[in-house]
């Protein structure tokens, strides 16, 4: 080849930040190796100098030189080739290791974000079941004190109910020797059973008596309505009648009032018959 190819540096599975940085040529690393010795090579035999340095040699002589520095050439050209080889390998080496590196970084970070997924899902696992345990524990904190005010409330209770027994219990030693001295009862609750039952007959008495004054006071009232309304009628029949009395005396009066007036005409008429009777004899 009479031009060494540009090899083109490129990274090693993408732009990884957390990887180094390598030059890898496009092509082989023999091929590239032997382009340039070749080059070099080449650009040492385009090399003119000037006529006077060269000193005169047969055709044997220069083949013999291009022979050795051939020699020379391919010697270095197979040193090259091996350190080629070998840098090759070397960069495989290292690009393997570098992709075992990526790979158990790529692994490492997918256990990472594994554990820290679940290290959060626990704390937010965590935080709830203490937020739970918070309500759960204000809940029964308030419960404890409203059954403390219960407490409270029946113990109050309870002393007042003893202040009462301890206050009445002369009624039951006093039920206790009537039982004693008594045929009719055996026990107290026999006492208490018939004085339930006079009670309940004696409040049914009352409610029948209070039902039977209900009755009478509606009766009552009743015929005291019936009276205001009769009162009423006969106040207003009465005035009735003294509008017909008034109106009688005045008809009376204007009547003897007329049967005057006509006796007057009358006596008039005779007074005057018998003027004209006078005056006619």
């Amino acid at each position: 080849m009479d031009t060494v190819t540009q090899a083109k540096p490129k990274r090693l599975n993408g732009d990884r930040k957390d990887l180094a940085f390598q030059v890898v040529p496009e092509c082989t690393p023999e091929t590239a190796v032997t382009e340039y010795f070749v080059s070099k090579f080449k650009e040492n035999l385009a090399k003119k100098r000037p006529e006077w340095d060269w000193p005169p040699l047969s055709p044997a002589t220069e083949l013999v030189a291009a022979s050795r520095d051939l020699e020379e050439a391919d010697r270095k050209l197979e040193q090259k080739w091996d350190e080629g080889k070998e840098k090759g390998k070397q960069v495989d080496r290292r690009r393997q290791e570098l992709q075992d590196k990526e790979e158990e970084l790529r692994k490492s970070f997918i256990h990472f974000n594994k554990f820290v997924k679940e290290n959060r899902a626990k704390r937010e696992r965590a935080e709830k079941k203490i937020q739970e345990e918070k309500a759960v524990q204000e809940r029964q904190q308030k419960e404890i004190m409203e059954l403390q005010v219960k407490v409270e409330g029946l113990t109050r209770m309870k002393e007042t109910l003893e202040q009462h027994v301890n206050k009445h219990r002369i009624y039951e030693d006093y039920l206790q020797s009537v039982v004693a001295d008594s045929k009719e009862y055996s026990t107290v609750f026999d006492i208490l059973n018939h004085y339930e039952a006079l009670h309940a007959a004696h409040m049914e008495l009352t409610e029948q008596q209070e039902e039977d004054l209900d009755t009478l006071q509606r009766i009552h009232s009743n015929m005291v309505k019936s009276i205001e309304e009769k009162s009423q009628v006969m106040l207003g029949l009465n005035n009735k009648l003294a509008d017909l009395q008034t109106h009688y005396d005045r008809s009376r009066t204007e009547g003897l009032h007329w049967e005057t007036a006509l006796s007057n005409i009358k006596d008039t008429v005779v007074e005057k018959g018998l003027e004209i009777d006078q005056v006619e004899t």
